[in-house]
This record gives C-alpha cells, structure tokens and sequence, in this order.
C-alpha cells in the first residue's frame, strides 16, 4: 500500500492558496494538517510525537515560518516552501530537508511558480486568476476590488476547516463569487459601515531613526482590512494598530509608501510575527506600556 503524502500549511488565505495549488498537482489526495503561525511550532511537535517520518511519502510544509523546529522536521522526506522573511534568515539550518525560500509576496505565488512545471496540464485562466487574487490579498495591495472581496469572505467563513472550505470552493480555479457570497458580501460591507463609524482613534507621532511616522490605533474584532483602508485614506495614517481584546491580539498594517518594517515592530511589541507590510501579535506588556505615547484623535 502506497503511503499518503501529508501537508502542513497555516489556517490563512495565503495556506488556503498553497493547499490548492497542491492538490493541482499531487496524483492523490493528501493528508491535510492546518496550523496558525502563533501555534506552528507546538502543533508540528505534538503531531510528530504521535506520528512517524515514515508513515508519509512526503511531507510538504506551506507558507510556514518553521524557524526554531530543525530538529523536529529536518527529514530527507520534508520539503519546506515559504515566502516568510524571518524564514529566510534561518533557512540554512535545515540539512536533510529540501527547502525553497524566497520573499515573493505571497508562498503562494512562490509555490504555483514552483509547481507549474508539474502539472498535467496547461493552467487555466481561472486558476491562474485565482493566484493573482490571493497574492493581491495576502501581499495587500489591493489592486482588485475581488481580491479584497475574497479575503472578506475567508475570513468570515465559520466551519471547522477555512481551508478544505475554499478548496471546495475553488479547487477548478476563480469563476466568480456565487449568490450566496454577494449577498454575503453587501452584508458584511454593511457591518463593516457601522464598526467604522463608531471607531475610537487614538495616535502620537512615532519617530524611528531620521523619519517620524503618522501612528494611528484603534480597538475592532472584525472589519480588518476595511478599517485599514479608511484610516490611510481618510486620515493620512502612516502605520496604524487595531487592537482586538477578545482575541488578544494586535494587528499591524502600513500604508503603501510606509518603508517601516512591521514585522520587526511586532516582534518587538507584542512578541509577533508576519511580513515588513502587515504583522500581528499579542497584547504584552510592552505594548500596553508603548500605548501610554496615544492620545485621543481630535478632528479638526
């Protein structure tokens, strides 16, 4: 009996993205193992505890930054894609296992322009289109109205697995959002309309090096992306953080000619991790203590 192949990817749209891909050009369906980068480190341990190397064929691990766990998975039958920055300082470490890193804006990217040699056949324009509209998300650049659409839709998804979900969803590539999604969509818009409406704005100017940057904050549990969009807009903010109470968690995101590296700051503050354009972390100490530089946002 062949033994099954086994991937391991985060619980976010960009490993969403990678799972799909590889479903594209694995010849059987492959076991599916979801972690989030936060719990990354203690799941792939707890897992392998149980499991054995040589159980899987192949273990393919996406979008993971999977820094600090050589000794857990530097296995000959590893192969490690990921487009994480801090994942590329750390690569040479692993010996056994093949490893690919490379900051591209999304791993998935990185990975369909690494497997489309294999597939079986040509790629579709819907699966193409598909890429281009994660990595607009995951990348945040927005540059399609769809690429938001689709990440508001991952994001407010409700099942056991986001992943398998959007790979049901769009395992043939992108053919449009159905019905349900659009009313979906004109509802969680809606939402989204209020929640910014009654925001409470907080912000101090925050000089880092020879540059002083417009620092905004704010409190939300939804609506993300949205209330990014309209605190640079509408109130030229440079970097801006919502911070969730519910979740413990702080979200960083910086507008598009911002060179501040926010994965660097929520390291720093809040014990975090992400990319140089969008970073989280936890509500720490340092961060309640660097919160004392905020006042309230006054309009003029």
């Amino acid at each position: 009996m062949k033994k099954p192949e086994l991937v391991i990817v985060n619980n976010d749209l960009d490993g969403a993205g990678c799972y799909v891909l590889y479903t594209w050009v694995a010849e059987n369906k492959p076991i599916l193992y979801e972690v989030t980068q936060k719990t990354a480190g203690e799941k792939i341990r707890q897992f392998f505890d149980k499991n054995s190397f040589s159980d899987f064929s192949k273990i393919t691990i996406l979008g993971v930054d999977v820094s600090g766990l050589e000794e857990v998975i530097d296995s000959g039958n590893v192969f490690i894609i990921s487009a994480h920055k801090a994942f590329l300082e750390n690569e040479h470490n692993f010996k056994l296992a093949k490893v690919i890193a490379k900051e591209d804006g999304s791993s998935t990217r990185l990975t369909f322009s690494l497997f489309k040699k294999g597939f079986k056949y040509k790629p579709t324009e819907q699966q193409k289109l598909l890429v281009v509209l994660i990595d607009d998300a995951v990348s945040r650049n927005y540059s399609l109205q769809l690429s938001k659409d689709m990440e508001t839709l991952f994001w407010n998804k409700t099942s056991y697995s986001r992943v398998l979900d959007f790979h049901e969803k769009y395992n043939k590539g992108f053919f449009g959002f159905d019905k349900y999604q659009k009313n979906q969509l004109v509802f969680l818009n809606k939402k989204c309309e209020n929640v910014i409406r009654n925001l409470q704005l907080f912000t101090t100017k925050l000089p880092i090096k020879d540059k002083i940057y417009n620092f905004i904050a704010t409190f939300a549990d939804c609506c993300i992306t949205e209330i990014s969009d309209e605190l640079f807009e509408s109130y030229n903010a440079d970097v801006i953080a919502i911070v969730n109470t519910e979740a413990n968690r702080v979200y960083f995101r910086r507008n598009k000619v911002c060179e501040m590296k926010l994965d660097k700051l929520a390291k720093k503050l809040c014990n975090g991790d992400g990319y140089k354009y969008a970073a989280s972390g936890e509500i720490t100490e340092k961060f309640l203590n660097f919160t004392k530089l905020l006042k309230p946002y006054i309009v003029n």
